[in-house]
């Protein structure tokens, strides 16, 4: 039995994403060492073979635990035995893969899910990010629901105004923030502009924002404090950030019912989660919200405060110490 309580352990992805720098930092406050490795492997299969010539290389003296995010990911941090591998699954591991042009891809989606499958089995143990996920894992028994933190101190309320003021933005016009880049299929900006579109005609001065932009993330709150309302209405999702991150700074958000966004966002006053991907049902409430009082910020700060990055953290170095078998108790 391993006794120590302070472990090395390396985070691996082959995705770029800001909830892998989260966990580093959150991890390394509890003082465990933790290195990031991230890679842009999706559709290149010669960048995946080269990884994994690099996972099959690594022993026990390297990391004490790999912490694989994805299906995919886990399947190859498998490659290795030497090394528990804790796997958690995203959303398209467990959901499919759509083509640029947002056609579901049958292809991909079949490798995806054999991969995700054998990280089920190889992996030590799963995690997965919210309620409808957890009905996509095969092997409970090692199967954990940890739900993911809100960074609530910089996603903060501030006054619309001041927020503007510092955007530059013009005080007379409605804007409505369509959180994502406009070019990923998956997110269907079409269908949000078709909707702000409908909207322009009862209200001239509207404004429909993406985030286009690199390095966007220090500024995402204060485009949110400065925005009206987030629209969002993807083909699917896991358990999207941005939508509790539009929560922590009292947003209010007109949604599908994705993921689980009506989890956590179908009780919002003002905001709407429509089902059966309802265009009509969203564009009525989200100009009734524009038309009535479009100032007025939700009630959605109150509803994720016990969404924190630090409890995360402690929940999934619980799963890491289970793993290795340290007593922490001793």
């Amino acid at each position: 039995m391993i006794n120590k309580k302070k472990l090395s352990i390396l985070i691996f992805s082959n995705q770029d994403n800001q909830i892998m720098n989260l966990q580093k930092f959150h991890l390394e406050k509890l003082d465990h060492k933790v290195n990031l490795y991230q890679f842009r492997g999706h559709r290149n299969f010669k960048k995946y073979i080269e990884i994994l010539m690099k996972i099959r290389n690594l022993d026990s003296t390297d990391y004490d635990i790999i912490h694989a995010f994805f299906g995919s990911s886990g399947f190859i941090a498998n490659f290795q035995r030497n090394i528990p591998v804790i796997t958690t699954f995203m959303g398209s591991d467990l959901l499919g893969e759509y083509k640029i042009n947002g056609k579901y891809d049958y292809l991909f989606s079949l490798i995806t899910f054999i991969t995700s499958f054998f990280a089920q089995i190889l992996s030590k143990k799963l995690i997965s990010i919210s309620k409808k996920l957890s009905k996509r894992i095969y092997y409970n028994n090692k199967h954990k629901l940890i739900k993911l933190g809100v960074d609530s101190e910089h996603f903060q309320p501030i006054e619309m105004y001041e927020a503007r003021k510092k955007l530059n933005w013009d005080d007379s016009i409605l804007y409505v923030l369509f959180p994502a880049m406009k070019k990923r299929i998956i997110k269907r900006y079409d269908i949000a502009k078709e909707i702000i579109d409908k909207i322009s005609i009862k209200h001239k001065s509207i404004k429909l924002i993406s985030l286009d932009e690199p390095n966007m993330y220090p500024n995402i709150p204060l485009i949110m404090n400065a925005c009206n309302a987030m629209i969002f209405v993807s083909i699917h999702e896991g358990s999207p950030c941005v939508v509790k991150e539009a929560m922590a700074c009292n947003l209010p958000i007109f949604s599908f019912d994705i993921g689980d966004v009506n989890e956590y966002a179908g009780h919002l006053k003002p905001g709407h989660v429509a089902k059966n991907n309802n265009k009509i049902e969203l564009y009525e409430k989200l100009l009734l919200h524009l038309s009535s009082d479009p100032n007025k910020r939700s009630n959605g700060r109150t509803k994720i405060e016990k969404l924190s990055w630090d409890i995360y953290a402690i929940e999934v170095e619980k799963i890491y110490f289970e793993t290795l078998g340290i007593d922490t108790n001793a």
